[in-house]
């Protein structure tokens, strides 16, 4: 059993989740096989069992034990039971994420062509979209779709609905250019501590694109933008204006995101510190304090 799969998988899981996991596959709705019950409940019913000590033969003894080994049964049994983990898992992870569980009920809705419940679905979503203050890449990707999905419904209804195609390129513009210039950031402080080049395609075409006066007024555009702009040339007044944007508009980034680039700021500092620029050490600290007491 140490190198399988599903081994690997049930020890991934927490108490609570083992718990959870148990409850269903004992769920005649996600399982129908009692020898998938009986396996879970010798896998993880005994807090004392361990796994990683067992073999698939103790396995299927266990749960057959007047029937001669089958080797090939054991494999399918456990094959079986990795892909209602994986099922398991899938359902675990979607439970944290509103956003795509609202997708995948929009998505049913229209397929069953419930076309009053997906506008009263979808009229809810814009509206919490509308409402919530961050305006992070992801938010603007969420917009996208959004307005991708109106543009569906108004070509179903034939015209009956105004297009706002501007909004809708202005909502993929803005989320292609965050999330390029993200990973370009992200590439330029790997290079700059590892021996290791990197090709950016297209980058300073996005660049120059991320210039224009309109992205200024999108944190999730222009803060990555000044922060390439110091990696590339240092420039006092874009650094001064990168730290200003990023505190400005920390609550319309999700926290994850004000924290990587809070990180990276750091490390440019670390960076010019360890080069013996000391005039950098006051400013680091402060810059430091700054961000811990938010």
């Amino acid at each position: 059993m140490k190198k399988t799969l599903i081994l690997e998988g049930l020890g991934g899981l927490n108490r609570k989740e083992r718990q959870s996991f148990l409850r269903f596959i004992h769920s005649p709705y996600f399982n129908r096989r009692e020898d998938l019950v009986r396996l879970v409940d010798f896998l993880l019913g005994d807090e004392d069992i361990k796994m990683e000590e067992l073999s698939k033969k103790d396995v299927f003894h266990a749960l057959y034990p007047d029937s001669p080994y089958d080797d090939q049964k054991i494999r399918l049994l456990l094959s079986y039971l990795q892909k209602k983990l994986e099922t398991f898992l899938t359902i675990e992870e979607l439970k944290q994420s509103e956003g795509e569980k609202a997708w995948l009920m929009l998505s049913a809705m229209q397929k069953r062509n419930l076309p009053r419940n997906y506008a009263r679905k979808l009229n809810y979503f814009e509206h919490r979209l509308g409402q919530q203050e961050r305006r992070d890449g992801d938010y603007y990707y969420e917009k996208y779709r959004v307005e991708l999905v109106d543009l569906d419904t108004a070509a179903i209804s034939r015209g009956k609905k105004s297009i706002n195609y501007k909004s809708l390129t202005d909502s993929l513009d803005s989320f292609y250019l965050s999330a390029k210039l993200s990973h370009a950031c992200t590439a330029l402080m790997y290079q700059s501590v590892v021996d290791q080049g990197y090709q950016f395609p297209l980058l300073d075409d996005v660049l120059k694109i991320a210039s224009q006066e309109k992205f200024s007024q999108v944190p999730a555009v222009s803060i990555y933008y000044l922060f390439i702009k110091v990696m590339n040339g240092w420039e006092e007044v874009d650094f001064a204006k990168l730290k200003n944007t990023l505190f400005e508009h920390r609550n319309v980034l999700s926290s994850q995101e004000f924290q990587n680039i809070y990180t990276m700021v750091l490390n440019f500092y670390v960076q010019r510190i360890n080069r013996h620029e000391l005039e950098f050490v006051p400013e680091a600290l402060s810059f430091y304090k700054k961000g811990i007491d938010l």
